[in-house]
């Protein structure tokens, strides 16, 4: 068993944050560039109004192509439709696929404010990597995020 140092935390909308931890939406996509290996841990931060984190999974790929090359690859596992990916992923050269497994829902979403008042944490506008001791810091202090430690944990 070996301890991972990061994790990827994602800042997504409450709807496909959702369709991610049900199973229904198995690739999320960025406009930029995202540096991660398969097996890292992914936390999902669910955006405005909900300002919680609600669960987390497992990075199983990461792909970066054009974005008609990943819409070929993946439309079926994005959880929306050519016009919406369309919108998002204008003008960018290049988009990356992160393809997700083993989602997680916590019992309870914790919410922001309470976050704020235990950790110096701010929501990242698209991502950004935490470190296990947030990770650690973020399940003593919330139980229901006790699934993290799994995936922190789990070698790969």
């Amino acid at each position: 068993m070996t301890t991972l140092k990061r994790a990827l935390l994602l800042s997504v909308h409450p709807q496909y944050a959702e369709a991610i931890l049900l199973g229904t939406k198995t690739v999320e996509i960025r406009r930029q560039r995202v540096a991660v290996e398969p097996g890292i841990p992914l936390i999902l931060y669910g955006t405005s109004p909900t300002k919680a984190l609600l669960g987390a999974a497992r990075i199983a790929t990461v792909e970066v192509g054009h974005p008609d090359a990943i819409w070929e690859l993946h439309h079926e596992h994005v959880g929306v439709d050519r016009v919406v990916f369309d919108r998002y992923v204008q003008a960018a050269p290049e988009v990356t696929a992160l393809g997700i497994e083993e989602p997680i829902t916590f019992a309870e979403p914790i919410p922001l404010a309470r976050i704020r008042r235990a950790l110096e944490f701010r929501p990242p506008q698209s991502y950004q990597y935490v470190s296990d001791s947030f990770v650690r810091d973020l399940v003593l202090r919330y139980p229901v995020a006790k699934e993290l430690t799994k995936l922190m944990t789990e070698s790969r």
